[in-house]
């Protein structure tokens, strides 16, 4: 009986192969779902928990306000439940990256092995200048292994390779005596209190790449949810432990006992952290006072020493500055001194030169007299005239001219005489003629007239005796005054001769005088110049020794003020170091968990998300699978009731016979499972990790095999479709065997309401009739169909409405042409507060820029509840705004302003923040920021944001919660041009190494999409198995539909239904099921679409529902598709019926 029952179910399933198939097809796709999912997500979190544990990374880590000492080292290690306690230096750095500052985590490699880098290429850094890079450093830079790198804490590129020793102070005395210059460095270097503090804990210098390491702190690439997280620096670096400079650990790491034996995501790895923490946070106040004293204590002693060894330089430096001064006030007596003497001797010099100069000017100026010279001459020429005088031959001259002369004189009186004589004769003739005539007596005038004629005649004669005379010297009369002239001329050129050479000789006495008072005067400027020479070089000597004295001087007095200056400035850091020691405050520890590791949080957040989608999906296949299963059980019982009656005729229990109809669709069940969980444990989880591997950066992703697992998902199957087929089953097997062997009564016709509508249904074809009339009449296929229909179109639309709201977050974030955005500005840059001012002018210089605003930004965590969370911080300063640059507005669509909501000094936080730690308006949110200041501050209202949480607080809000004055590091800007003008913009504010950082919201929508990669990828896995299940159950349903009506189908094709009448006849009921129920999901869908976008809902991220039109269109199409492609293939079953055997049956 058992094998004739056993043989009997392999021949139905043969026989309905189909049906089979496709209830173990809808299997597959539940268990290769709900396995592969869960199962990617556990792989995912234990190969990230065999990469920790592999590289030993930190359970718990402490950290302290003032540094961390050996003794705390000591006193973490003995707590109960810690296997090994270690301290650590890390530092957040800037290096230069492709032209840009970037942000880099420089960490010293543990001498035990703990927080080892994963080493990718190369080898480990062994002395203190070398180091190991990240890949995606040496990507991003263009280095390799063998380049050399520098880092810093500061801005300044070019202190990054300064050594430690270009901090000593500089030589501060004079140049005047070397042993000044050689004893007043005041060193004070070792002043420097150890208070854990210190902003470098490296040396600084360059470093040689040695190899490509993976940080197990860092593990998240740019993709996935991390990427809206606040990581911290973007690379990081590893240098030998002997490379810290500072004696104070930064950071002390512990691993807990028995934590590497379980999964780090467990709640068992929780418990055993908590208790570790437990414990180091008992002895948090004893090891913070013991810090405090040690600093104290330390502190003085180092300043003590210092002080004292200062004042010794100070007092030996002064002794050395006077002795210096004694020194150059003798060399400026001598100076003086010799100075007086020279003035002497060139006044007595002086005084000579005048006198001597004084007689050449006399001698000069007699010479220049021309009465001197007409003086001269005239005694000169009286001279020469007297000796002329003298001279018997020039008397001889002067004799024979007086002779002539006299002659001539004579002659000419004589001369001159006669014509009188004969004149005055001559009147007498023409009076004595007139007297005649007249009749006159005129004797007296004869008288008168005769005396004349004698007188003439003896005057006559005389000139003839003369000239008698002057013919014996061969002369005549006529010739005397020519013989005067030439003798006189004779007499004037010897004169004249003897003037002249009087006169040149006076000339040359003169000139020969003057040659004496010219040479006179070149011995006196020789002498004067020589004089001269002789003071200007002892003038130069002493103004020699003089510029020397003052140059010593100079120096002296230089290097005393600078000596001031470095006294002053030495007992100003003594002061500033007790002041600084005084004011160090209170060691405050800070214990934390791997949940403060961005990464490793995201890790467990991406895993949970993914997690809930297969959990949902999967339950709603399986009650899909139920339903499909309840509906071919009830068609098999329906088409086997003579066969169940025969076997209980023959004696088979119920159980037995119902076992066929369990094992049949359990069978299907079963065999789906197996597949799904090939599939499942395999295939999916590969598939998954090619996107896994774009968003963490382990070296490697194992598979693993759960068979708890396994065994829930094949069961939950096995388990629901074998429990609805024994209902189904039960029910049929409660008539009695008669009864079962004869056919069921037909259903009693009922008017449905439809016929009610009288217009409507008298003009409805026959056909269309006889389809209203089965469709309501079967109201079991009705619901299955529509049901099913409904569900898997709600699945589609469920998987477009997840991609839909993910890309809409960046509309929502950013804006787009339909909507703002809660981010409008274009740009923001972040630098030094010392730098702001002069970035923020050279941003008002450039015409690209448009507008900006001034504010504070920077990571801190923000505490309620007891969960924390990695926040940006934005703080307003006071007179400027967000308006127009962040659009703060509340879940109600409301509009705020921050000084106005905040104005009772409060603060605006996210909505995510507020959904992941359970803040409401009127919390206190606790903050600390990254120099471990902490405050508390009252929340005053809910602010929409979708990627990224943050906080926004007024400048007076700020100084109230960390108590200390604000300071802005950044700008938000609008810029003017193209997205790609934009774009290239902030590229060139990157490069530019006085920007830390620069973030484009152009470039974040344009790479937006990658960032999402995983999550959209298994939407598109969902929609596309979604889509498969609508296809599976409209096959399903549409053979469940043509098996059990193969007697009415052979029916009307004996009454004459053509082919093409009959397919239409059963096709137009299933296109109308399935149009019924692709409406149905749409609301469906649109309520499943907000229950799973609420369960995915993620720290750093807000997803705000949304589904668009055409994701509805597509999975309403798709149904619809997917319905006629079911009716294209019902085509030939319907044709296959025999209508002889299916009207002899016994139905």
């Amino acid at each position: 009986m058992r094998s004739a029952l056993a043989k009997d179910t392999l021949r139905t399933i043969r026989r309905s192969a189909r049906r089979f198939v496709s209830l173990a097809a809808i299997c597959v796709l539940g268990t290769t779902m709900l396995i592969g999912i869960t199962i990617a997500c556990r792989d995912l979190r234990l190969s990230a928990d065999e990469f920790f544990d592999a590289q030993r990374l930190y359970d718990v880590s402490v950290r302290s306000t003032l540094g961390l000492t050996d003794d705390d080292v000591s006193a973490l290690a003995g707590l109960d439940g810690v296997e090994a306690a270690q301290g650590g230096w890390t530092e957040t750095a800037y290096t230069e990256v492709a032209g840009a500052r970037q942000s880099v985590s420089v960490s010293a490699i543990s001498r035990d092995g703990m927080n080892e880098p994963y080493l990718l290429e190369g080898r480990l850094p062994a002395s203190a200048d070398e180091l190991a890079a990240t890949s995606e450093y040496l990507e991003a830079s263009g280095r390799h292994i063998g380049d050399s790198v520098t880092f810093g804490v500061d801005a300044d590129a070019g202190t990054w390779a300064a050594d430690d020793a270009s901090e000593h102070q500089r030589e501060r005395a004079a140049d005047l005596l070397e042993n000044v210059n050689d004893s007043d460095d005041i060193e004070l270097d070792d002043l420097e209190t150890d208070t854990g503090d210190s902003t470098e804990l490296f040396a600084r210098h360059t470093y040689k790449i040695v190899g490509e390491v993976i940080d197990p702190t860092s593990v998240a690439a740019k993709n996935g949810s991390a990427s809206f997280r606040s990581t911290g620096a973007k690379y990081s670096f590893f240098v030998a432990s002997d490379a810290a400079t500072a004696s104070a650990y930064s950071v002390v790491y512990l691993r807990v006992a028995g934590a590497s034996g379980v999964s780090c995501f467990s709640d068992e790895y929780k418990r055993l952290v908590e208790d570790v923490k437990g414990g180091a946070e008992a002895i948090k106040a004893e090891r913070e006072d013991a810090r405090e004293q040690q600093i104290a204590a330390d502190g003085n002693a180092k300043i003590d020493d210092a002080e004292e060894s200062a004042n010794e330089q100070f007092s030996k430096v002064e002794d050395q500055l006077a002795q210096a001064q004694a020194t150059i006030d003798d060399a400026l007596a001598q100076i003086e001194a010799g100075r007086e003497q020279l003035e002497s001797q060139k006044a007595s010099a002086l005084d000579a030169l005048a006198q001597a100069q004084g007689q050449i000017d006399a001698g000069r100026a007699q010479l220049a007299d021309p009465a001197t010279r007409e003086a001269a001459l005239a005694q000169a020429t009286q001279a020469a005239r007297d000796a002329l005088a003298a001279s018997d031959q020039y008397q001889a001259g002067v004799a024979a001219r007086d002779a002539l002369v006299q002659a001539r004189d004579a002659h000419d009186a004589l001369t001159q005489g006669a014509a009188q004589l004969e004149a005055s004769i001559a009147t007498l003739g023409e009076q004595i003629d007139q007297l005649k005539a007249a009749g006159q007596d005129t004797s007296e005038l004869t008288t008168q007239l005769l005396a004349m004629q004698g007188k003439l005649a003896h005057v006559k004669g005389q000139i003839d005796a003369l000239d008698t005379q002057l013919a014996t010297q061969n002369i005549s009369a006529d010739q005397l005054p020519a013989l005067i002239e030439a003798a006189q001329a004779q007499l004037d050129a010897v004169e004249a001769s003897a003037v002249s050479s009087a006169t040149s000789a006076v000339d040359d006495q003169l000139a020969a005088m003057s040659a004496q008072l010219d040479e006179g005067q070149a011995t006196l400027d020789a002498q004067r110049d020589a004089a001269q020479q002789m003071l200007d070089e002892a003038a130069a000597q002493l103004a020699d020794a003089q510029a020397q004295a003052d140059e010593g001087q100079a120096t002296l007095d230089s290097s005393r003020t600078e000596f001031e200056s470095s006294k002053a400035d030495a007992l100003a850091r003594i002061a500033e170091a007790r002041a600084k020691l005084a004011s160090v405050g209170s060691a405050t520890w800070y214990v934390q968990d791997r949940s403060a590791i961005s990464s490793f949080a995201s890790i467990d957040t991406d895993a949970s998300c993914i997690e809930k989608i297969g959990v949902a999906f999967p339950a709603i296949f399986l009650t899909v699978a139920i339903l499909v299963s309840l509906t071919t059980a009830a068609r098999m019982v329906e088409e086997e009731r003579g066969l169940i009656g025969l076997y209980k005729a023959l004696g088979y229990s119920r159980a037995r016979i119902m076992s066929k109809y369990v094992l049949y669709t359990a069978g299907a069940a079963v065999v789906g499972g197996f597949v799904g969980s090939v599939l499942g444990f395999i295939a999916l989880p590969e598939f998954l990790f090619v996107f896994f591997r774009l968003m963490y950066t382990f070296p490697a992703f194992s598979l693993h095999f759960s068979a708890g697992l396994c065994a829930l998902a094949c069961g939950m199957f096995v388990a629901g479709i074998g429990m609805a087929t024994a209902l189904t089953v039960h029910h049929e097997l409660a008539e009695q065997p008669a009864q079962l062997m004869r056919p069921r009564a037909p259903k009693a016709g009922k008017r449905i309401l439809l016929e009610r509508v009288r217009p409507v249904w008298r003009r409805l074809s026959f056909l269309n009739k006889v389809t209203a009339r089965n469709l309501f009449r079967y109201k079991g296929r009705l619901a299955m169909t529509v049901f099913g229909v409904a569900g898997c179109c709600a699945l589609m639309i469920a998987g477009f409405a997840i991609n839909d709201t993910v890309q809409a977050l960046s509309a929502n974030q950013y804006g787009a042409e339909d909507r703002a955005g809660i981010y409008t500005y274009d740009v923001l840059a972040a630098t030094q507060p010392d730098d702001l001012e002069q970035a923020a002018g050279r941003l008002t210089d450039d015409a690209r820029v448009r507008d900006y605003t001034p504010i504070r930004t920077e990571n801190v965590s923000a505490g309620f509840g007891g969960t924390t969370e990695t926040v940006q911080l934005v703080v307003v300063p006071d007179g400027f705004s967000l308006d127009g640059y962040i659009n703060l507005h509340g879940d109600d669509g409301s509009t705020l302003e921050l000084a106005d909501a905040t104005s009772d000094g409060g603060v605006l936080v996210t909505k995510s923040l507020a959904n992941l730690t359970g803040l409401v308006a009127g919390d206190e949110v606790s903050l600390q920021d990254t120099s471990l200041s902490r405050g508390s501050a009252k929340v005053d209202g809910i602010v929409m944001n979708y990627l990224g949480d943050a906080v926004y607080m007024t400048q007076s809000a700020y100084e109230a919660t960390f108590g200390k004055e604000l300071e802005a590091n950044a700008l938000l800007a609008h810029l003017n041009g193209t997205t790609d003008e934009k774009i290239a913009f902030a590229d060139e504010l990157s490069a530019d190494t006085t920007w830390l950082s620069v973030v484009s919201t152009q470039t974040a929508v344009r790479d937006f999409s990658n960032v999402f990669l995983l999550i959209s990828c298994v939407t598109v896995l969902l929609t596309v198995l979604a889509a498969g299940l609508s296809f599976v159950v409209l096959l399903t349903l549409s053979t469940t539909n043509v098996s059990e009506r193969e007697r009415e189908l052979a029916t009307i094709k004996v009454l004459g239904f053509r082919k093409r009448e009959t397919r239409t006849y059963i096709n137009k009921e299933m296109l109308i099921l399935a149009l019924i129920g692709t409406v149905a999901g749409i609301p469906l869908g649109i309520a499943l679409s907000h229950a799973l976008t609420y369960v995915l809902n993620m720290p750093s991220m807000y997803f705000a529902v949304e589904i668009a039109p055409t994701s509805i269109l597509v999975s309403c199409g798709l149904s619809f598709v997917f319905a006629l492609v079911v009716c294209a293939m019902a085509r030939r079953s319907i044709d296959r019926i025999d209508m002889v055997s299916a009207l002899k049956s016994a139905e």
